[in-house]
């Protein structure tokens, strides 16, 4: 688990603390600091699963890569291709050369 997951909930349940504190005793400073907190950690605690689940997919990768080398190199070269004709333009350009 992520560090960033700790900390977001962490966060968080100050952020509703401040939120319910500051709205019993009328204090909107207080209450907008505990909104704030409490969506910043919510936003880093989304943060820390996104980071979870990209090193799941690279282990997975990773596993892939090891168990089966030569397909994956097959696999890179098919999406090298594919990008490399997509960019590349459609090879039709005509050169133009004006006299003057």
């Amino acid at each position: 688990m992520d560090e960033n997951r700790i900390e977001g909930v962490v966060r968080e349940g100050i952020g509703r603390v401040q939120d319910a504190y500051g709205g019993g005793v009328g204090d909107l400073g207080v209450q907008a600091r505990g909104k704030l907190n409490e969506a910043a950690g919510e936003a880093q605690n989304l943060y820390g699963r996104a980071l979870d689940q990209a090193r799941d997919i690279a282990d997975e990768a990773a596993e892939l890569i090891r168990d089966q080398p030569y397909a994956a190199a097959g696999v890179a070269a098919l999406v090298g291709l594919v990008v490399g004709l997509l960019l590349g333009g459609s090879g039709n350009e005509k050169i133009v050369y004006v006299r003057r």
